[in-house]
């Protein structure tokens, strides 16, 4: 074998190496994006010291993908616009490993359950690169019936307004 040839070879080898590795690290960035997977519930809280029920809306994420995110903003999306939903009691942004889960209460009152009287289309979690990941839309409107109905029913507490900011 002379050097040329073996020059062609250990470049092709070479090239199929760099291949390869551009080919993984595509597929790692691009592929194994995380995924979040979002519910919205009513839930109720026994507190046994004092004998009482409360409820909240919980909104909880599991994060499916194999790498970590960050969930930056919990967002309403109305039909012209879509808000952000804050809360100064969140512990947002909050950091997910692949494979945990998180969940973020809203009290059960007219302040901060807003959304839910409105025209509001959905909710969801918004995580670092921009994504929004929604609440699945049969989730959302079992919780607005949920809620309207106790409003309805005078179930719900007055609450103090949550702070809305227009998002991007």
């Amino acid at each position: 074998m002379d050097k040329a040839t073996l020059a062609i070879i250990i470049s092709s080898i070479s090239a199929a190496i760099a291949g390869l590795s551009l080919g993984w690290n595509i597929y790692r960035d691009v592929i194994l994006k995380p995924r979040l997977k979002v519910n919205f519930e009513v839930r109720t809280l026994f507190t046994p010291r004092i004998n009482t029920l409360s409820k909240f809306i919980s909104i909880s994420a599991a994060n499916l993908g194999t790498r970590s995110t960050t969930i930056q903003n919990i967002r309403a999306k109305w039909k012209t616009e879509l808000i952000m939903v804050t809360n100064l009691s969140l512990e947002i942004p909050k950091r997910l490993e692949a494979s945990e889960k998180v969940q973020f209460q809203l009290p059960y009152n007219t302040g901060y359950c807003e959304f839910l009287l409105g025209d509001c289309r959905g909710v969801g979690l918004e995580d670092a690169f921009g994504k929004i990941h929604w609440v699945k839309r049969k989730d959302f409107e079992k919780v607005r019936e949920k809620w309207q109905e106790d409003l309805k029913l005078g179930e719900i507490e007055l609450g103090e307004p949550p702070s809305y900011i227009p998002g991007p």
